[in-house]
């Protein structure tokens, strides 16, 4: 799939990151907030598994999130993403299934939650703290430690 001009010129003034992909997560268009958001360029990303790009953390196995897409033609949720740089950020994920292709296109759309300084505070408070437990009355949901 390729878009015109103008369409990818209409994403790019999109404030979300986008991206538009297949159902197996090949990244067909990357707007200009994505390259922000993550660090990739455009021309970086595009051929790419997205989940393979970002690292993708779900809250539930892809499988049925996928699921929920085909039936509902919509998912959202809460992903961790792993930035260009090696960072993670949460972001809440917006996938809507375009099924008038044959093909099944996804346009995903990604929002960052939170600053970095913010999610991060309770892994390094983990470190360093005598007692723990103190270290998650800051954490933003879903905290997932590795």
């Amino acid at each position: 799939m390729s878009l015109s001009h103008t369409a990818e010129e209409a994403l790019d003034t999109v404030n979300d990151s986008v991206m538009i992909r297949t159902m197996q997560g090949r990244i067909d268009a990357w707007n200009r907030r994505a390259s922000d958001l993550y660090g990739w360029r455009k021309e970086e990303a595009i051929g790419r598994v997205s989940h393979d790009l970002l690292q993708t953390r779900f809250p539930q196995p892809l499988e049925e999130i996928e699921l929920e897409l085909v039936q509902n033609g919509k998912w959202e949720g809460k992903l961790v993403h792993t930035r260009r740089d090696g960072s993670h950020i949460i972001v809440e994920s917006q996938w809507v299934l375009d099924p008038a292709r044959a093909s099944k296109v996804v346009v995903e759309t990604n929002k960052q939650l939170d600053a970095p300084t913010d999610w991060e505070r309770p892994r390094r408070c983990l470190h360093a703290s005598p007692r723990p437990r103190t270290c998650f009355s800051s954490a933003p949901e879903p905290l997932w430690l590795s």
